[in-house]
């Protein structure tokens, strides 16, 4: 049946880590050959390539082998498709430079009334924005919060308490993470099928179009200013250290897998659907610009979700950096480049935060990837033992970093090499 909503939208983002399983039976705790096992977020990190993604010993997850033999042939299910990668350049636009018109995206839109079916399709078009009740990958139209924490003015609590609006993003959220949850197995804690059923049919707050947030949403409260638990501690004061949160998004490599995010210290993996971990619901309509990259001249591309404008090369020269592995920079060394590129004119590019870095992924295409728009930036490795990207974001002497082989984020120590893509 079809569905006739009115929404007034402000285009609005989100989360981050993993060490994901390498087989649809289960979850992997060995090493891969770079040993890059999931450490434990205590573990001083000496070099040697070795990152920080530990669960917070809730779980097994604690390493990825990325090695090889990973299933890219895998059905997705949960609305998403690996067809979902957008590498066709079909939500790309050029330049008026190169002869092509640029999408104009105005931050507040009157969408009128608009024909969505429950399960995500078809889209509406309208303003040059696509909306859908799914979760389509084109429809996560999230800001991000700038910086690391917190941003002042962020987040109001309701008058009864129940829930948290963000101001940025537009989204609404569940305050209570501890709470029992009706129609799951484990009182407080779900799989991730009843997890979806649990929102769906949640009513809170005189509303009732509460759903699972995909992984980029639920990372956009993440507060990576703040321990032992990485969220605002007033906005959302009942959270453990040690609960991992589901997410929407399925796995792109096992339908058995979903993603979830440890709010512990803001990591994410993928964790087996029969499992039962924690849910915290979230409302507001989906929607993003049709076109979400612009291709400008000399190199850069901008964002029209976040309004970032990224170097588009993520393999070119890369002065200063003393990698062995080509173009490969140490953390100080990566930031050095960014903070002083010129490029398109520009002279104030600096290290994305691991919020922004994470913001490019395609959670949609399989392992071995590029898990990021094909057409927006066509140059970038995807090598799982050497390929990380730097982000600016700490963490216990280390730094994140995000993989753009499989879409995952772990931390390394600051004097291991990876690669970087400066932003402004």
């Amino acid at each position: 049946m079809w569905s006739t909503t009115r929404f007034f939208i402000a285009i609005a983002a989100v989360c981050f880590w993993a060490g994901c399983p390498s087989s649809e039976d289960g979850l992997t705790s060995a090493p891969d050959e770079s040993g890059r096992a999931g450490l434990d977020a205590s573990a001083a990190g000496t070099g040697g390539g070795d990152p920080i993604g530990d669960a917070g010993g809730s779980t097994d997850t604690t390493g990825q082998d990325r090695s090889g033999g990973l299933d890219t042939g895998s059905a997705v299910t949960g609305g998403v498709d690996a067809a979902g990668d957008r590498s066709d350049g079909a939500d790309v636009v050029l330049d008026d430079a190169a002869g092509f018109d640029v999408v104009d995206i105005v931050d507040i839109v009157d969408l009128g009334t608009i024909d969505m079916t429950p399960d995500g399709g078809p889209m509406a078009y309208d303003a040059g924005l696509i909306c859908c009740s799914g979760l389509d990958p084109r429809c996560d139209g999230t800001k991000l919060p700038s910086g690391d924490g917190t941003s002042p003015g962020q987040f109001t609590v309701s008058a009864d308490d129940p829930t948290v609006t963000d101001t940025i993003t537009g989204l609404v959220w569940q305050r209570e993470g501890l709470g029992a949850r009706p129609g799951c197995t484990g009182g407080t804690t779900c799989t991730w099928d009843e997890a979806q059923s649990y929102c769906s049919g949640l009513s809170l707050g005189g509303a009732t179009d509460w759903r699972l947030p995909s992984v980029k949403e639920l990372r956009s409260i993440v507060d990576f200013t703040q321990a032992p638990v990485a969220l605002d501690p007033i906005a959302f004061p009942h959270t453990s250290t040690s609960y991992i949160f589901w997410t929407a998004n399925p796995s792109a490599e096992s339908v058995n897998n979903a993603w979830g995010v440890l709010l512990g210290n803001g990591s994410y993996s993928q964790f087996r659907r029969i499992d039962s971990y924690s849910v915290r619901c979230v409302r507001a309509p989906r929607c993003a610009p049709a076109a979400r990259y612009v291709v400008l001249e000399d190199g850069l591309v901008r964002d029209e979700i976040t309004q970032r404008v990224w170097q588009r090369d993520g393999a070119g020269s890369r002065t200063g950096c003393t990698g062995t592995v080509e173009r490969t920079c140490t953390w100080a060394e990566a930031r050095s480049y960014c903070e002083t590129l010129v490029l398109g004119g520009f002279d104030d590019f600096r290290l994305p935060t691991a919020k922004e870095m994470d913001s490019l992924v395609d959670f949609a295409v399989p392992p071995m990837g590029p898990t990021i728009d094909g057409a927006a930036f066509p140059n970038t490795p995807t090598d799982p033992t050497t390929d990380k990207f730097w982000s600016s974001t700490t963490y216990e002497g280390h730094a994140w970093c995000t993989y753009f082989y499989d879409g995952s984020s772990l931390a390394y120590d600051l004097t291991d090499y990876g690669r970087v893509r400066c932003v402004r």
